[in-house]
């Protein structure tokens, strides 16, 4: 269909709920998909301001959406810190069709790296992709103040969802036994910061499979969101990688 699917995080902090929904390319709405309470602004698992849908990516089968919050709800986890917490978000799926919510499975959000030295420090979710059933490439981006143009630690985990238990009906993860998707670490942005430009890991919030390689492999574009430079030096960064998946 020639539509565009966007998603916003609301507003807490005003009353404004979050939203996925589609447009036509001249901006005319045409769907709104149906949002659980627990996402509301008003409702009582009390979603994080500027913490929830920061992934957005079409599901494998082509029926929908996956969207990933950035942060737990603040009644399922605390965000992450130094030390390893609970810190589970939810990876909703939505029907393109309907806009109703079909599935939904929780993931672990690693614990902050760098000591922050300044008062800010955060890690969440930030991109999502089904590159197989139920399986997952997913982006987190931490950033710990007071460390100059080095504040990110930018990771790619394998996600595996195919035992994850299905949370969509579960109000509060902290209630409820589930069971939670695996994951393992696949590539730390570290690894290359020297072949990066200045050195920077900037704030990686964008990722997508580009063309495929002559040789078969794929492609993964990602790209910065460099926030205008209103929190430091930042860069707008677009970097292309190969990927090979082993199924």
């Amino acid at each position: 269909k020639n539509e565009l699917v966007l998603s916003s995080e609301g507003s807490f902090n005003n009353g404004k709920d979050p939203s996925i929904f589609h447009i036509s390319p001249n901006g005319q709405f045409l769907l709104n998909y149906s949002l659980p309470d627990y996402f509301s602004a008003s409702g009582e698992q009390k979603p994080r301001n500027n913490g929830v849908f920061e992934g957005l990516t079409e599901s494998l089968d082509k029926s929908g959406y996956w969207a990933g919050m950035e942060l737990p709800l603040e009644k399922d986890g605390s965000k992450p810190k130094l030390f390893p917490t609970k810190s589970p978000v939810r990876i909703t799926h939505f029907n393109k069709e309907t806009g109703e919510p079909t599935r939904q499975f929780v993931m672990q959000l690693e614990n902050i790296t760098k000591i922050p030295w300044m008062y800010f420090a955060v890690n969440g979710l930030t991109e999502i992709l089904e590159y197989a059933p139920s399986r997952f490439l997913v982006l987190e981006r931490a950033f710990s103040a007071g460390h100059g143009t080095n504040g990110n630690t930018v990771r790619i985990f394998d996600v595996d969802a195919r035992n994850a238990s299905n949370t969509l009906n579960i109000e509060n993860l902290r209630k409820e036994a589930y069971t939670a998707a695996t994951k393992k670490l696949v590539f730390d942005f570290k690894s290359v910061r020297k072949q990066l430009k200045e050195n920077i890991i900037d704030n990686l919030e964008g990722m997508t499979f580009g063309p495929d390689l002559p040789n078969g492999n794929k492609t993964l574009l990602l790209v910065s969101d460099d926030n205008f430079s209103s929190i430091g030096k930042q860069i707008s960064q677009i970097i292309l990688m190969e990927v090979t998946i082993k199924l």
